[in-house]
């Protein structure tokens, strides 16, 4: 992946650390800025969202856009579940939750 940029903690993780990067995750996705969101991707990502497959930082900061025009109040959840041993990567169970846009029809 390139267009990286070091945010620490780096691994290895311990638990607090793992904890702490979990929480600066969640932190950023809270702010509901897509263009501090998009940063925190390489220039390279790739998403899937449901049947919709994105890639790159644009696309990314993009889709932010549209998904939080239409899911007002959003509010990301992470806790850190464990970290995987041998890479020392974080597990961590993401949730959410929003208003949905109203509409004007009726039935």
């Amino acid at each position: 992946m390139t267009g990286a940029v070091n945010r620490p903690p780096l691994p290895p993780f311990d638990a607090a650390t793992a904890a702490q990067k979990v929480r600066m995750a969640e932190d950023a996705w809270n702010t509901r800025d897509p263009a501090r969101v998009a940063l925190a991707y390489t220039t390279d990502s790739r998403w899937r969202n449901r049947a919709e497959f994105i890639e790159g930082r644009d696309a990314i900061q993009a889709f932010l856009v549209r998904k939080w025009a239409r899911e007002l109040d959003y509010r990301l959840i992470k806790e850190l579940w464990a970290t995987i041993c041998r890479s020392q990567k974080p597990i961590a169970s993401i949730g959410g939750c929003w208003v949905p846009v109203p509409t004007n029809s009726f039935r």
